[in-house]
């Protein structure tokens, strides 16, 4: 039977509740998954898009995007398996360092996509959205300078000391929270990324904060980000101005 948005909005109060946050995610008959919700941008299936006909990452299919009143919905194919927040401290060692393999090869491919022509952010040209970017959200940027000015005033505002953002790091393609929640090893080990809601063009060393943030570190507790960490691009001295810039972030989010 064909999948429409009336046969889903009818699936939907009969299906098995995943996640019950802000952002709804459920399970409904044909293996197949709904995540919606206000806070759900149609970029986020583009995103997913981008990344399933530009890379061999495995992502989940979308079938089906569509609005209703406030609420966005996403329809994608079910991906079975166990997300690494569950099952990282049970591999065996050979497994981790295959998965990790994995890993390393999904951010280079991820940083070989051409920014060309896109502006900085999600691909929709919206909000910039994640941990650096205030509960609110900032921009959007129509250009990279936009976003630095934006960088730097939260820098200068934090920490009068240290040197500002530059533009020498390349804008690319960045999912933002690479955390094992949001990593699936099905049966054959392979590993599938997911939540692709806050990916977008951003600063090169974005993945390596985002990983590395205090925030991540406490919703994991794993030991994920220690193995992960060394296989990514290191950009210590750009994510340590990241994290001096949360005191703005917090208590200055419209200055």
């Amino acid at each position: 039977q064909d999948i429409t948005p009336e046969r889903v909005l009818e699936l939907l109060p009969h299906g098995q509740v995943i996640s019950s946050h802000s952002t709804k995610v459920v399970q409904i008959p044909h293996d197949l998954v709904v995540k919606y919700g206000h806070f759900v941008k149609a970029a986020e299936a583009q995103s997913i898009m981008l990344v399933s006909e530009n890379t061999s990452i495995p992502v989940p299919s979308v079938l089906l995007v569509f609005k209703k009143e406030h609420d966005t919905y996403i329809v994608m194919r079910l991906i079975r398996g166990r997300t690494l927040q569950d099952c990282w401290e049970e591999l065996s060692n050979p497994l981790r360092e295959e998965v990790l393999d994995q890993f390393t090869e999904y951010v280079t491919e991820l940083r070989f996509l051409s920014s060309e022509g896109h502006t900085p952010g999600p691909l929709d040209g919206g909000k910039c959205e994640g941990q650096w970017w205030t509960q609110y959200g900032a921009g959007p940027f129509k250009t990279y300078q936009d976003l630095l000015s934006w960088l730097n005033r939260k820098l200068s505002q934090s920490s009068r000391t240290h040197p500002l953002f530059s533009d020498e790091y390349p804008l690319v393609f960045t999912h933002q929270d690479l955390c094992p929640m949001n990593l699936i090893l099905d049966d054959s080990n392979k590993l599938w990324v997911m939540d692709w809601g806050m990916a977008g063009w951003y600063p090169a060393y974005f993945e390596y904060a985002c990983v590395k943030s205090p925030e991540a570190y406490m919703a994991t507790r794993t030991g994920w980000i220690s193995a992960a960490l060394p296989r990514l691009p290191n950009y210590e001295a750009e994510a340590s101005k990241l994290e001096i810039m949360r005191f703005a972030l917090t208590f200055l989010p419209f200055c």
